[in-house]
């Protein structure tokens, strides 16, 4: 009859006749390795979380600044279509508010962006809006070129997290959650 030896399945004794195995000390001390692991990877975890959020935010940004370059843009248009100054509603430099109606407000005191349905936004604040946390500043240079040809800066400055959006382009930066875009229209 063929027997299997026991000896896989037996603890062994060590030299002074005691039998090994893992002490508290050494389960203490990979519990702790364990958990150190994993509170590393959580925290990558959570910082990668923020980063993806982050730049969600300046990709959003930098569109709605790019929107605000788009609307002057349109405003020019039509006024040159209506035999108009091509400057009109945005003669005067310095920070205004441009809604996609064309609406135009000169030196406003809030820059707020309400977020109404159809992923639309605007400055309005009906009552079928809701505050988002983008702000947007559109910046008007009026420029006289020596040459007699007339030029128009637009800046667009787009914040978040409640923040007001610059005047200048020194301080929007994403390290300030701000993005922009600047475009120079000429009268045709």
């Amino acid at each position: 009859m063929f027997r299997a030896k026991k000896q896989y399945f037996n603890v062994k004794n060590n030299i002074f006749g005691v039998k090994s195995g893992f002490s508290l000390g050494e389960t203490v001390i990979a519990g702790f390795v364990l958990s150190v692991g994993l509170l590393a990877t959580g925290s990558l975890i959570i910082k990668s979380m923020n980063d993806s959020i982050n730049s969600r935010d300046h990709i959003g940004a930098s569109e709605l600044a790019q929107e605000g370059t788009e609307l002057v843009r349109n405003i020019r248009d039509n006024n040159i279509a209506n035999s108009k100054e091509y400057n009109k509603g945005f003669e005067n430099k310095g920070s205004y508010k441009v809604n996609p109606d064309n609406s135009i407000i000169y030196d406003p005191l809030d820059f707020k962006l309400y977020y109404k349905n159809q992923d639309k936004y605007s400055h309005d604040d009906s009552s079928d809006a809701s505050v988002s946390k983008f702000a947007r500043r559109i910046v008007i240079n009026n420029n006289d070129v020596s040459s007699g040809t007339k030029k128009t800066t637009v800046t667009s400055f787009v914040s978040w997290n409640n923040q007001d959006p610059p005047k200048d382009v020194l301080n929007c930066k994403t390290v300030f959650k701000c993005a922009y875009a600047e475009v120079i229209l000429r009268e045709w």
